[in-house]
């Protein structure tokens, strides 16, 4: 950091005054910095992800990408922030960031231009851009790849989309989940009356409800039976 500040100062590492005038200059960068809230959170989340990932187990290299000198001939390209080798030796160029939505379906955005710097630079070295999102009111991570952003005047991505192109496992991550479809069944009571009105009403007590996983039903905890109320429903 010394010698690049001299470089643009025009000044020798050697001068007595340029330690004195670098410092200088990094106690205002660091006021300037810890004035600015987004800039304070998204450093912790970059930090955050790395240690994250790191405690997932599934990558061998995490290194930051964002750092040291950057020459460029196209001004228009912007590195992101990581560079990582999982254990299958994929590598991974990944841009971190911290999202706070006010409303829960607030699709995440980013500035076309933002975007297409950040790709350029990962098509001149043939590796996949994925941006890490932190979903912070829902505590959770996604990573998505740069081409399921939807792109009108700027780049976006909804949550539930997020979740659906979601490829946090590239990285160790894994979900216990269930076997697709879940359904939930009413069965009527038998003994009781069932009929269909007129206007579409159907009476009938429900004798028995389950939830299935792929049609099945697994344990008792799963059904309830006896002791349900009639109640009314419009047929479907």
């Amino acid at each position: 950091m010394l010698a690049n500040f001299a470089q643009a100062e025009g000044l020798s590492i050697k001068d007595e005054t340029a330690s004195a005038k670098f410092i200088d200059r990094l106690s205002v960068a660091v006021r300037e910095q810890r004035s600015d809230p987004i800039r304070i959170h998204g450093f912790r989340i970059e930090s955050m992800f790395a240690h994250v990932v790191a405690a997932l187990g599934g990558s061998q290299i995490i290194t930051e990408e964002d750092s040291g000198a950057f020459f460029s001939s196209d001004e228009d390209v912007s590195r992101p922030d990581f560079r990582i080798v999982t254990n299958e030796n994929e590598q991974l160029l990944v841009e971190v960031k911290n999202y706070r939505q006010k409303d829960p379906m607030d699709p995440f955005r980013l500035k076309s231009k933002y975007l297409l710097g950040l790709r350029r630079y990962a098509d001149a070295f043939k590796v996949s851009l994925k941006l890490a999102i932190y979903w912070s009111r829902w505590r959770m991570w996604t990573l998505v790849d740069a081409k399921h952003f939807a792109s009108k005047r700027n780049y976006s991505i909804t949550l539930p989309e997020a979740f659906k192109w979601n490829e946090m496992n590239l990285l160790g991550d894994h979900m216990v989940a269930t076997v697709p479809p879940l359904s939930l069944r009413l069965y009527t009571d038998p003994h009781k009356p069932r009929r269909v009105e007129e206007d579409g009403q159907v009476h009938f007590t429900i004798g028995k409800a389950a939830l299935l996983a792929n049609g099945n039903a697994h344990g008792s905890s799963c059904c309830m039976e006896n002791g349900m109320k009639s109640i009314n429903q419009r047929r479907l």
